[in-house]
This record gives structure tokens, C-alpha cells and sequence, in this order.
């Protein structure tokens, strides 16, 4: 797992593996949930959170949306805002992960 955060200083992204990324996707398991109704069937490939612009796209796989789409689905307004309970609980839990006092950073 890629967690890549933007802010005033710039990107910064680490890779996470292991004990970390499993607790990431514990986290994202609501939001997962949330999500799956969506996407009929596709497979979530990845996803990026625009906080500021209170934005959530996703990349699929496999199946789709509506066939003959871009194979992507973007969630906004207040779509966005149903979901930003779940979307904390993973935006926690990536920061924490990435964060300079993370466990198993350096």
C-alpha cells in the first residue's frame, strides 16, 4: 500500500507493508463497505482522498460502474460528506502510520 499525504510542505509518501498496512485496511473496512454498492461488482484498484476539495476518486478493475465508463468513479459533495466518518477512521489511521513517531519508521 502507497500512502502519499499533500500539504503546504509538499508530497510526502511512504510504502506500507505488514502490521502497517493491515491496520490501515482495518480502518478502511467501513469505508470499503460503503463503497462496494457502488461499484457493482469492480474492483477497487486504488483510491486517493482530496480532503480540501472534499473529494474521493476511485480506480477500478474488473467490472464496472456503467460499462463504457473511464473505469473510475469520483464521490463529492454530499456523497463525500455521508462517507467522512469512515473516510477519518482511514485518514487517521494512514497518518499515524506515516507519521515520524509511527511504529517501524525511521
Amino acid at each position: 500500500m502507497r500512502a502519499v499525504v499533500a500539504d503546504t510542505d509538499g508530497e510526502r509518501g511512504r510504502d506500507l507493508e505488514g502490521d502497517a498496512a493491515t491496520r490501515v485496511f482495518a480502518a478502511a473496512r467501513d469505508l470499503l463497505a460503503a463503497l462496494e454498492h457502488r461499484v457493482t461488482g469492480a474492483e477497487i484498484r486504488s483510491l486517493s482522498l482530496d480532503l480540501s476539495g472534499r473529494v474521493l476518486r476511485l480506480s477500478l478493475g474488473n467490472g464496472s460502474v456503467d460499462p463504457g465508463t473511464d473505469r473510475g468513479l469520483r464521490i463529492d459533495g454530499t456523497a463525500f460528506d455521508d462517507l467522512s466518518s469512515a473516510i477519518r477512521n482511514v485518514v487517521r489511521a494512514m497518518l499515524t502510520e506515516i507519521s515520524p513517531t509511527a511504529p517501524g519508521s525511521t
